[in-house]
């Protein structure tokens, strides 16, 4: 992706990663659904966008998601959708940066075994009425 050079991001003009996503939908009737979303990624440098059956997610690190999601009108005027996802992030960490304002100069390398993770895991329910 070629970027407009911004001192905010050390003036680049360019940034890379790797993404791969694959989503599956499944109408038992017209008023059964069913829905499962997997990703994985690899930025780098930059976060990159994924859009899901109802937002948007903001991806940055290396990881891995997924979400299954049930739709279900059981009225013509109740419908209910439930959703779990979860998403597995790990952040490469480079040189130290600054602590305490003194500024330590290092490399913009990962440091071998220096990881964040981070894994998040919910279920959504979501009770739509109509009028």
């Amino acid at each position: 992706m070629y970027l407009t050079p911004n001192p905010l991001y050390g003036d680049k003009a360019s940034t890379s990663g790797n993404f791969v996503a694959v989503q599956w939908e499944h109408n038992f009737s017209s008023d059964l659904s069913t829905e499962l979303g997997v990703a994985a990624w690899m930025t780098r440098e930059m976060p990159q966008w994924i859009f899901e059956d109802i937002g948007t997610d903001l991806l940055e690190g290396d990881g891995v998601k997924w979400y299954a999601a049930v739709s279900d009108r059981i009225s013509d005027r109740l419908l209910l959708y439930v959703k779990a996802r979860q998403k597995l992030s790990r952040f490469p960490r480079t040189a130290l940066g600054e602590s305490e304002g003194i500024h330590y100069q290092g490399s913009t390398e990962p440091v071998p075994g220096f990881m964040s993770t981070e894994d998040d895991f919910n279920v959504a329910l979501q009770v739509d009425v109509f009028w």
